[in-house]
């Protein structure tokens, strides 16, 4: 807010001026010459900040500057700071400065070669509160500095975006901010603890598991977590302002691991920078929250973190290794389309949700806003009590009639429902009016699922049923003729007891970041699969039994398992680029063309035959891609000696309407199969049948 000196308003009748920088507070206190003087004087740069400047000493002591400061909403106070030149104050001593700040409760910068000098510890906490800049605003070390910036011990505006909407977010960080912002309850490192949490929202898959304690002693935890951040240099700061400085250099998207020693434990918290908002992001790895560095540090020690893992994977990493802690977001709830969700509140107000796969005719409030329960006699009445009363996930397999048969696709979306729930350790509940097929129970007793039914003709009691049909319940494994029959209504508590408790997936539930990786459609962009590769391979171990496992169990997970393993046979940018231009002819074969021709040919020949499934597996069922899924299939085949040249040509002829007949576009398929024959020479004959196949397609 900017008060012009032609119409001071009454709580500042001073005067405030502006220049292209700052705000000069007093200006009716001085000569226009005098106003111009102090515009040009030196001071900070202070890039995105807004710099108060007093013209004559009593403005500090105005009782309405303080009044004027408190009525500013924090996020302006978040970025502005004062400077106290000394032709206005005089020399000052660190401690007289302190003074100034803890008044003002802003940060107040001062010229370095005016300070006055004092007994050493005259500031308490200097350490921590005391910064160097250069003349751009930098933190820099004290030989190299212009300015000392001292840090009040209760910031204003430490609660700046405490709550802000995720869509103001890109404004509210446009600018570059190492901030260190003091408050009783600890210090902010970096962007706004409010911000932080907006970041860490935004991430593919978050960080993991709540607050929990280190199962590493304390006085090992810091070396271990040096140690699992790849740290190759630990340095040790003499306080926070220093520490700030030191982390200055931390390359965008790098991160820094902290760690501080005080009187109640250790505290381990990972910094990056980033790169979105060219600030540093703070998180306490104990909690995988925005963390406050504690007040009254002992020993800070911090270190780069090796650059092979990203910010999330080192901080899902650390937590696991180090704090013991497990996933608590919901994958399953995280990838449900809210429309086949049937949602509504309990009489506690609590929150519930059961997905449909297929006709929602008996289930029409799927779709809609959560609502009240349905209390009334209908199949959607009974499935929302029987999720309230037996706390389990649900899938209903929903149909126009009761006793109507499953369509076919209903056994692929219920493969790949329970898929995602096999990510969070969970196995559904599966509820259905419809028919039960043999085909049905096969795929349960795949999924090691139970099934919740109706089974006609059958009773509770043995006797003749005349009305509803009754409930029954199946557990994997039943034989085909055994009915279990327990209940009448689905909200009898006999369902609840005749299902397992706790059943385990078909597949163990993988690591959060293989999770996060198979998860996370190929179409996200090369950024973000780089980093999701590089997470799952920060875990040490390799993934691609858990994720092969993940994708015989559905399809929908097949993709990211290829992305994987190409990954791990050198595929990474070849396959990268195929998925950037999908459509280009022949753009899947770039990762066999770059094959190093320094190996031996059966060395390349045995790289090539791993990639050629993938391939062939990514084209299908990630980017239903039938042309080049058919020639990479036709290829591996060719090279396994299953399949004849007529074969071959037979099945490419298939690719008929599909293969567009244009002289370019089967130019480019023939280039690069012309480039695969070159790390191939033992198959060139192979691969000519294969081009001459593609040039005669019809």
């Amino acid at each position: 807010m900017i008060f012009p000196d032609t119409a001071p308003p009454e709580l500042c009748a001073d005067g405030i001026a502006l220049t292209g920088d700052a705000l000069l507070l007093g200006s009716r206190l001085v000569t226009g010459d005098e106003l111009a003087a102090a515009a040009a004087r030196p001071r900070p740069v202070n890039p995105g900040l807004t710099t108060l400047v007093p013209l004559k000493s009593p403005v500090l002591d105005w009782p309405h500057l303080l009044t004027y400061l408190d009525m500013q909403p924090s996020s302006s106070l978040d970025k502005a700071v004062f400077y106290l030149p000394p032709a206005v104050v005089g020399p000052r001593s660190l401690s007289e400065l302190g003074r100034h700040a803890d008044e003002l409760r802003m940060p107040v910068q001062f010229p370095v070669a005016q300070l006055l000098d004092e007994v050493p510890d005259a500031l308490e906490g200097a350490a921590d509160r005391v910064s160097h800049l250069d003349r751009t605003g930098t933190p820099v070390a004290p030989a190299d500095a212009d300015f000392v910036q001292v840090e009040p011990l209760n910031r204003r505006g430490a609660d700046a975006y405490a709550d802000v909407d995720d869509n103001l977010v890109p404004l509210t960080t446009a600018q570059r901010l190492f901030r260190l912002v003091h408050t009783p309850e600890g210090i902010q490192l970096g962007q706004a603890p409010g911000l932080v949490a907006q970041m860490l929202r935004r991430l593919p898959g978050g960080p993991i598991g709540g607050a929990a304690d280190p199962v590493v002693a304390p006085d090992r935890l810091g070396d271990r977590a040096f140690e699992l951040a790849g740290v190759t240099e630990v340095h040790t700061p003499e306080g926070y302002a220093e520490l700030r400085a030191g982390l200055r250099d931390l390359p965008r998207g790098g991160s820094a691991l902290v760690v501080v020693e005080h009187g109640n434990g250790v505290g381990l918290f990972e910094v990056t920078h980033d790169p979105l908002t060219e600030s540093l992001m703070q998180v306490d790895v104990a909690t995988g929250a925005p963390g406050l560095l504690p007040n009254g540090a002992d020993r800070i020690r911090y270190g780069q973190a090796s650059a092979e893992q990203s910010f999330l994977g080192l901080l899902n990493g650390l937590r696991q290794e180090l704090y013991a802690t497990t996933p608590t977001r919901s994958w399953a709830s995280a990838t449900t389309d809210g429309q086949h969700l049937l949602q509504w509140r309990d009489d506690n107000d609590a929150e519930h949700s059961v997905e449909v796969i297929g006709s929602t005719k008996s289930l029409p409030a799927v779709g809609r806003t959560a609502h009240e329960r349905i209390d009334d006699d209908t199949f959607q009445s009974g499935v929302m009590k029987l999720a309230e009363l037996s706390g389990r996930s649900l899938v209903v397999l929903g149909v126009d009639r009761p006793g109507q048969p499953m369509p076919l696709t209903v056994s692929n979306d219920l493969a790949a429902r329970v898929g995602v729930h096999a990510l969070d350790g969970d196995v559904p509940l599966v509820v259905t009016n419809g028919t039960v097929t043999a085909d049905l129970r096969a795929e349960l007793d795949r999924l090691h699922a139970d099934l919740v039914y109706q089974a006609p003709g059958m009773s509770t009691g043995g006797g003749l049923n005349l009305g509803a049909p009754p409930w029954a319940v199946r557990t994997p494994g039943a034989a085909d003729d055994e009915v279990v029959v327990v209940a009448d209504e689905l909200d009898d508590s006999a369902i609840v007891d005749a299902v397992r408790e706790n059943p385990a997936p078909a597949v163990e539930a993988p690591a959060h970041q293989l999770s996060a990786l198979i998860t996370t459609p190929l179409t996200a962009g090369r950024e973000d699969l780089v980093r999701l590769l590089n997470d799952v391979r920060g875990l040490g171990s390799d993934q691609r039994p858990a994720a092969t496992a993940l994708a015989g169990l559905t399809t929908i997970f097949r993709p990211q398992a290829a992305l994987l393993n190409l990954d791990h046979v050198g595929g990474r940018e070849g396959t990268l680029r195929y998925l950037a231009e999908p459509a280009t002819p022949g753009a899947v074969l770039n990762p066999l063309r770059a094959v190093p021709e320094t190996a031996t040919p059966a060395e390349r020949e045995i790289q090539v035959r791993q990639m050629l499934p993938e391939l062939a597996a990514l084209a299908a069922h990630g980017l239903n891609d039938q042309v080049s899924m058919t020639i990479t299939t036709v290829m591996d085949t060719l090279f396994a000696g299953a399949m004849t040249q007529a074969e071959a040509r037979s099945r490419i002829f298939t690719l008929a309407g599909q293969l567009v007949n244009e002289p370019a576009i089967r130019g480019q398929w023939v280039t690069a199969l012309n480039d695969v024959a070159r790390v191939l020479p033992q198959h060139v004959q192979t691969l000519t049948w294969v081009v001459e196949a593609i040039i005669d397609c019809p």
